[in-house]
């Protein structure tokens, strides 16, 4: 009861909520949405996605909570660890730890509508807001027993930080702070989130945001930046390699330079399903590497394509991959006939979305996983693709309730 009573307060306590009864109305019907999921894979029946490892996370909470033994590393290791301390606190019970990412995606909600504020898109806020929570995939995942909505969470408070940092010049090294400890926060969560938080952390750093400058200007804190972080990151990684956390074999690979050799063992060696893309990662040339690259990225943003689909699941994947497919071509769009700060800001987000899926697509070798790999990286096409996405249908629905009013 008291995850819900901070749920429901929340919105309350956030002027934009108080001013839009429409973003209200929204944040509160998601939410209900994904308690219906929580509560019926708790006391009904498995929902999409329940049965492995979400339950798995569950079990093996229950367990740590049970023995009174807590081992916070990293990964998955240290959300197992963070949810069997939450059961020894309360109890074992599904429905708690169901509740702990019900109330990451309540709070992610908040802080995204501060994001759109920043941004100056307050009149979308409602559209943003109800097509990244409501999206079927997230709320069927979003409300179980995993990593995927605390991952969001942060990321997109650290997003949030970075943007204070620029936009405003009062209390930057706290959002520096704030921006650089979410997105260590995130990393800890998932190994390959704490090379993007680098590039996060890096982009914000050096991204132009000056709407008068039509080119990248080098300043003395950018030049800094430019040579000081790659020796920071050389440092990290080498002692990231030698220590005993979970992933530390990804950095070694990343200092030994066998990143490469990784990935292509890694989709060689991963079972074949129906789901599987069959795309490998070949190494032979740096043509080779470029093709399959490409190949793995445009499977991962948009499979199933439709000589895939065999299956109800399959078409339903098929529709969402063809949203993706929408609301990336509305970012990109938006960002074009944006200018000045927006255009800045905007084109900083396109980077980090591309970034972020092509690093996410190496490692992901089903569509099945790709659909829960990408609620990582769904919060930003809404908030790029979204408000010129609804503009359009705004015209056209105008447009066609004009013309049924001259017929009559």
């Amino acid at each position: 009861m008291i995850f819900i009573s901070v749920m429901l307060i929340l919105p309350i306590l956030s002027s934009h909520f108080r001013k839009n009864n429409n973003l209200l109305i929204v944040y509160y019907f998601v939410i209900l949405l994904y308690q219906v999921v929580a509560f019926t894979n708790a006391y009904w029946f498995r929902t999409i996605g329940a049965d492995m490892d979400a339950n798995s996370f569950h079990v093996l909470a229950s367990d740590i909570s049970n023995s009174g033994i807590f081992h916070f590393h990293s990964d998955a290791n240290l959300y197992k660890n963070l949810l069997g301390f939450l059961y020894w606190i309360t109890s074992p019970s599904l429905i708690i730890g169901e509740q702990v990412s019900i109330l990451s995606i309540s709070i992610s909600i908040i802080i995204l509508v501060s994001i759109t504020d920043l941004l100056k898109l307050n009149k979308f806020q409602t559209p943003i807001i109800f097509t990244y929570a409501a999206l079927p995939t997230m709320v069927t995942l979003g409300a179980l027993t995993l990593r995927e909505p605390i991952q969001i969470l942060f990321l997109i408070t650290a997003t949030f930080f970075g943007l204070k940092m620029k936009l405003y010049s009062n209390m930057k090294f706290i959002n520096f702070f704030l921006m650089i400890l979410f997105a260590l926060a995130a990393g800890y969560f998932h190994k390959a989130i704490f090379l993007f938080g680098a590039v996060l952390i890096f982009t914000f750093l050096v991204w132009d945001i000056d709407s008068n400058l039509g080119k990248f200007t080098i300043t003395k804190s950018r030049l800094l930046v430019l040579l000081f972080f790659p020796i920071f990151l050389i440092i990290f990684f080498y002692f990231a390699s030698n220590s005993s956390v979970a992933g530390s074999e990804l950095f070694s690979k990343i200092m030994t330079l066998e990143i490469l050799e990784a990935i292509s063992e890694h989709r060689m060696v991963t079972p074949i399903g129906r789901a599987s893309y069959g795309v490998p990662f070949d190494i032979s040339s740096f043509i080779s590497i470029l093709y399959s690259s490409f190949l793995i990225y445009i499977h991962y943003l948009f499979s199933p394509f439709i000589w895939q689909v065999s299956s109800l699941t399959d078409i339903y994947a098929f529709l969402e991959s063809i949203l993706h497919f929408i609301l990336i071509y509305y970012s990109i769009k938006h960002w074009r006939l944006s200018t000045g700060l927006t255009h800045s800001l905007l084109g900083l987000f396109l980077a980090l979305f591309f970034v972020m899926t092509l690093m996410w697509a190496f490692g992901t070798t089903n569509y099945g996983t790709g659909m829960r790999h990408k609620m990582i990286s769904w919060w930003l096409l809404a908030l790029m693709g979204v408000p010129l996405l609804y503009s359009k249908i705004t015209i056209m629905m105008n447009k066609i309730s004009f013309k049924c009013n001259v017929n009559k």
